[in-house]
């Protein structure tokens, strides 16, 4: 393998200055290139490393004399006003020690953080390690296209083994991913189209982008697609341009590559940089006519670069809330913040909603029924708190959701049962949670079903009972030795329970006197009138009743969602 002659860039530092770049955006992914045209204020490349900034400088030389150590000290002095906590010069020289006492003992104590140097020996090194930009450097594109052709004519050859068809295959995609330091070269067989990504850290100017876009005034669609892609350039985002909408598309590194100018479908995809992510924040809901909600906790889990501004997506706990942050940077005014809320329905691939912590799922939907729009959004950062107005009103349905969570939750809590959230909250369900919910927490409760309540009793205590009270528009209370009942699928005992109806009728009562005479026992069915009150308590009630105490109460289940 051929060596770089680095004292070949003694007249081209830019292309050096080029070449070393793309060896530091491989090397340290999340690093961004700064364009010097404008100045670079001692910064080729930066790093924004989880310890703090890095900043790269580049220098061409070959030979470090007097002169050079002047040009290398003021681009130190420029860098410094970064604040960096790390300073990297990369030069294709290897110090003398002279040079290194001058640079690691002289040049270091006169700035308060750390210096390294990487030399002709490491760039050697990792030069070797990346065989695509060694060959750019090296050969050109023109030399890896013919080199691949070469390769890929082995496909003439006879396959005699599945084995020799994948390591061909691999190899050839091996060296297509090789013939670019700026894009990953695939081919997807089944619609024999050759694809050309990107590589990581690699921008608009090494990659020698220029097109042309079109958005007709007229045509509504045009001026949305043209919107989104604004919008993506502006603060990060990924956006699809058709092709009606670009009348020509040229991109330098890939026509070296024989790759054919002319309008085609683009993509932008936004940079990103996410090393000091994942990053947690609250949010919360204050101002306006309510109480500020309790704080959700939300995990920021990736960034996207734009011109003007980024944008950070992010989860809460239960996965169930995306959130899409955008911090828009104004020439004139201060930091512009828009937040938009996602919450999914359960139907996603990996989220379950029955999977949930019930509690967690309560406090994001007490902060959801918090949103209105006269409100402010509290965001709270690491260090520092940001607020924004909020500019819709909740969904009416999450106030009614936390109230049925809250019930849930207070259900399972009381009784410390395991009660998942159902998928489907079905009206059953809805009633049976609010009623036992109301029954533990206040001791009484109404019955959310009809029922035909029953006793039990002997000819005698019949006879004496008809003798001594009206059986007809009587209030009725039954002492019920357990309460079970059916939420989501899953069945639980309230325990003891008293009911109260306060106006009963016995059904067929000439039957049932006639088989009390008769010496049977009776089996007693009270019809509520319409508008009955049917009470159930955790106590007994305190008044005599009409009609003593039964032993069992009989549910109509065609009434239940009534």
């Amino acid at each position: 393998m051929a060596a770089v002659r680095w004292e070949d860039f003694e007249d081209n530092p830019a292309g050096f200055e080029k070449l070393a770049k793309l060896l530091l955006l491989r090397e340290f992914p999340g690093a961004v290139s700064i364009d010097g045209r404008g100045g670079d204020s001692g910064i080729d490349v930066r790093w924004d490393s989880p310890a703090g900034l890095v900043v790269f400088e580049c220098k061409k030389y070959t030979k470090i004399t007097n002169a050079q150590r002047r040009h290398i000290r003021r681009s130190l002095d420029q860098a410094a006003q970064h604040n960096p906590i790390r300073w990297v010069l990369v030069a294709p020289t290897d110090p003398t020690p002279a040079l290194h006492s001058w640079f690691f003992t002289q040049l270091a104590a006169e700035v308060p953080f750390s210096l390294d140097w990487f030399h002709r020996s490491w760039l050697d090194e990792r030069i070797a390690a990346h065989p695509d930009i060694r060959r750019y450097a090296l050969d050109g594109p023109g030399t890896e296209v013919y080199n691949a052709i070469k390769e890929a004519r082995a496909e003439s050859d006879c396959l005699v083994r599945i084995p020799d068809f994948v390591t061909r295959a691999s190899a050839l995609q091996a060296r297509a991913d090789e013939m670019s330091p700026f894009w990953s070269i695939t081919w997807d067989a089944t619609t024999n189209q050759i694809n050309a990504t990107a590589k990581p850290g690699v921008t608009e100017a090494d990659l020698g982008v220029d097109f042309a876009l079109h958005f007709p005034d007229d045509n509504e669609h045009a001026q949305a697609t043209r919107i989104l892609y604004e919008e993506a350039r502006a603060v990060g985002g990924t956006v699809t341009i058709p092709p009606q909408y670009v009348t020509n598309v040229s991109i330098a590194s890939l026509r070296d590559l024989g790759w054919p100018d002319g309008p085609s479908e683009m993509t932008f995809i936004a940079a990103q940089h996410n090393d000091d992510l994942p990053l947690p924040i609250t949010l919360r809901v204050i101002g306006g006519s309510g109480p500020p909600t309790p704080p959700i906790h939300v995990s920021l889990i990736r960034r996207e670069l734009g011109t003007q501004g980024v944008t950070l997506h992010g989860t809460d706990t239960t996965g169930l809330l995306a959130l899409r942050l955008i911090v828009r940077r104004t020439p004139d005014g201060p930091v512009r913040i828009d937040l938009n809320l996602n919450l999914k329905d359960g139907t996603e691939p990996g989220i379950s909603v029955p999977a949930c912590d019930p509690s967690a799922v309560l406090r994001l939907y007490e902060f959801l029924a918090g949103i209105g729009v006269d409100r402010i959004m509290q965001i709270g950062l690491p260090k520092e708190q940001l607020s924004s107005p909020i500019a819709v009103a909740a969904d009416p349905e999450f106030p009614r959701l936390r109230d049925l969570l809250r019930d849930l939750v207070h259900v399972r809590d009381t009784l410390g049962l395991n009660l998942p959230i159902p998928d489907v909250w079905t009206v059953p369900d809805q009633r049976v949670i609010r009623f036992a919910a109301q029954l533990l927490r206040d001791g009484e409760a109404r019955l959310p079903w009809r029922t035909r309540p029953t006793s039990s009793h002997s000819a005698e205590q019949f006879l004496h009972l008809s003798g001594t009270t009206s059986l007809q528009n009587a209030i009725l209370r039954l002492q019920m030795p357990q309460l079970v009942l059916t939420f989501n699928g899953q069945s639980f005992d309230l325990g003891q329970t008293w009911y109260h109806f306060d106006c009963v009728d016995l059904e067929d009562p000439e039957g049932r006197v006639e088989t009390a005479r008769a010496g049977g026992d009776v089996d007693c069915v009270f019809v509520p009138r319409p508008g009955t009150r049917r009470i159930a308590s955790r106590t007994p009630f305190p008044d005599t009743p009409n009609i003593p105490a039964s032993t069992s109460a009989a549910r109509d289940s065609r009434d239940a969602t009534r």
